[in-house]
C-alpha cells in the first residue's frame, strides 16, 4: 500500500532508507529516516511471523509532529499568558509591599539628612510631612509594625535632640554668663574653646586662637610657667591650682586645671581663671591693719613680740647681743593740747620717718601706742652701737620740724635694755626697757638710759597698759 501507485513493487534503492534498510536486516521498532525522495520521515517496522515479509508503516514527520507542536504552541501560549499575569500580579504585590519600604526610606533617608545638619546648623526639625507618610501606613504586617517602631523613635529623637538642643543653649549661656575666663584645652595644651570673659580678656577670639597653645595666648611666652601642670599626666577629679600675676590684664589671677577624662584616659582639661586682684589686696589691708600701725605704718605690738623673738633667735646662735629701745616723747600731750591732733599725727609721722633713718637696715622700729616707739636692735656686739644709735635719734629729733606753720622742736626719752643681760623673753625686755625710759623721763627727758639692777629687781612690780 502506498499513496503513490507507480511506487508499487519498485525496488527501494540501496542509500535511500537507511531504517528501512536496517529492517531488511531484521531491526524492528519505530524511528526518524529519510525516504527515497528526501523526506523526512517516522517509521515503523514489524516482521510477520512464519513469513519473510515486514510491514512498514510511515508517515511523514511534519504530519506525525503536528499533535505535539501544536500542543507545544498551545502549552507556550498558555505559560505566555500565565507568566504575563504572574508579572502583573507580581508587580501590584511588589508595588504593594514596596510602598510602605520606599516611604520608610525616603523618611530615613530625610531623618539622615537633617541629622548631619544638626552638625552644622545645631537644630533637627525633620520635615511633618516624612512623619505623616508614616502615620498614613496603615499595615498590620511586619511593614506597619517596623514604620510605627520608626515613628516611635523618630518622635523620640526629636525630643531627645530638642532637649539636648535646649541643654546646649542653656550651657552656651552659662559657659559665657561666668564672671571667670574659662579656656578648654587638649592634652597637648592646645586652646579648643574660649568664653566671652576670656576673649575679653586677652583680646581675642576662639576662632583666632584655636589650635595654639594655651600658655602662650594667656602668658605670652614660649614655653609653660613651673605651675603649669603637664594636662596628660592628670588623673580624674584630680586639680591642680596656682596663683600667678598677669600683664595683661593687669592684677593677681588664680588659676585652676581639671582635667576631662574618658574611658579613663585624660582628653583635655578645664582652665579658670579667677581675678583674685580685690581679695589680694583685701588680704593685705588686713594684714596692715592686724600687724602695722595706720598711722605711721611702722609694726604694731603684735609684729613687734614675733621680731623680737626671731632677733633673740638669731642672736642665740651668734653669742651677740639683741638691744630693745623704748622710747617716749616729752610732752607730747602738750602738742595735741596747744596745735591740735591733726598736727600731732603729723608729729607722729615724721618722728618716724627721723628714727628710721638713724637705723640700720636690720633693725625695726615699731609704734606700739600713742607716742610710744620701740627700736629693735640686732647682732649687738657691744654696748656703744645702741649709744651712738639713740645718741642720733636725739640729736635727730632735737632738730625742729614745721607743721602747718608752727615750729616745733621735740624730744624723747629713751630706755635700753639687752638680751640676755636684761631678760630672755620679750615681755621680759620690753618691761626693762620701759622702765629704763622713765629713769629717763625722771632726769628731764631727752637722754637715753640703760637698764640698772635696781630697775630690774623692781620690774615685776609694774604693770603696763
Amino acid at each position: 500500500m502506498h499513496p503513490e501507485d507507480e511506487r508499487l513493487l519498485t525496488h527501494v534503492e540501496a542509500g535511500k532508507n537507511e531504517l528501512l534498510e536496517a529492517a531488511l536486516k531484521g531491526f524492528e521498532g519505530t524511528g526518524e529516516t529519510v525516504n527515497s525522495m528526501g523526506v523526512p520521515m517516522l517509521l515503523a517496522v514489524r516482521r510477520v511471523p512464519n513469513t519473510e515479509w515486514i510491514v512498514g508503516v510511515q508517515v511523514t514527520q511534519k504530519e506525525g509532529y503536528a499533535p505535539i507542536v501544536q500542543a507545544r504552541l498551545r502549552i507556550i501560549l498558555i505559560s505566555s499568558v500565565a507568566i504575563l499575569l504572574v508579572i502583573i500580579i507580581g508587580a501590584v504585590a511588589i508595588r504593594r509591599v514596596a510602598k510602605p519600604l520606599q516611604q520608610l526610606e525616603h523618611v530615613a533617608s530625610h531623618i539622615s539628612t537633617e541629622l548631619e545638619n544638626t552638625g552644622t546648623k545645631g537644630t533637627y526639625n525633620p520635615a511633618h510631612s516624612a512623619l505623616d507618610s508614616l502615620n498614613n501606613i496603615r499595615s498590620r504586617d511586619e511593614i506597619g509594625l517596623l514604620a510605627s517602631s520608626f515613628l516611635h523613635l523618630s518622635t523620640k529623637l526629636k525630643q531627645t535632640l530638642g532637649s539636648l538642643q535646649r541643654s546646649a543653649e542653656d550651657w552656651e549661656r552659662t559657659f559665657n554668663s561666668v564672671h571667670e575666663a574659662v579656656v578648654t584645652l587638649d592634652k597637648d595644651s592646645r586652646i579648643v574653646r574660649m568664653n566671652r570673659m576670656a576673649e575679653d580678656w586677652f583680646r581675642t577670639s576662639t576662632q583666632k586662637v584655636q589650635g595654639q597653645y594655651g600658655y602662650a595666648v594667656i602668658f605670652g611666652t614660649a614655653t609653660p610657667p613651673k605651675d603649669w601642670p603637664d594636662i596628660a599626666l592628670l588623673r580624674e577629679h584630680q586639680r591642680v591650682r596656682w596663683s600667678q600675676s598677669l600683664e595683661k590684664p593687669v592684677g593677681m589671677f588664680e588659676f585652676a586645671v581639671t582635667p576631662i577624662t574618658y574611658a579613663e584616659a585624660t582628653m583635655g582639661a578645664v582652665l579658670v581663671i579667677g581675678d583674685v586682684t580685690e581679695r589680694v589686696e583685701s588680704e593685705k589691708n588686713i594684714r596692715e591693719m592686724a600687724f602695722y600701725d595706720h598711722l605711721t605704718g611702722l609694726p604694731n605690738r603684735f609684729l613687734l613680740q614675733d621680731r623680737i623673738q626671731q632677733a633673740i633667735a638669731a642672736v642665740s646662735r651668734s653669742g651677740k647681743k639683741t638691744g630693745i629701745m623704748f622710747m617716749d616723747l616729752d610732752r607730747f600731750k602738750e602738742i595735741n593740747d596747744l596745735y591740735g591732733h591733726d598736727v600731732g599725727d603729723e608729729v607722729l609721722r615724721q618722728v618716724a620717718n627721723r628714727i628710721s633713718a638713724c637705723l640700720r637696715k636690720n633693725d625695726t622700729l615699731s609704734r606700739i601706742g600713742g607716742d610710744e616707739f620701740v627700736v629693735v636692735l640686732q647682732d649687738i656686739d657691744r654696748v656703744s652701737e645702741a649709744t651712738e644709735i639713740a645718741a642720733r635719734i636725739i640729736e635727730m629729733r632735737a632738730l625742729p620740724m614745721v607743721i602747718n606753720g608752727h615750729k616745733l622742736t621735740v624730744s624723747s626719752s629713751i630706755g635700753i635694755a639687752f638680751f640676755p643681760d636684761n631678760g630672755e623673753d620679750s615681755e621680759t625686755l620690753l618691761r626693762n626697757a620701759d622702765v629704763a625710759m622713765y629713769q629717763a623721763k625722771g632726769r628731764g627727758g631727752n637722754n637715753y638710759q640703760y637698764v640698772t639692777q635696781k630697775a630690774e629687781d623692781t620690774i615685776w612690780t609694774l604693770t603696763l597698759e
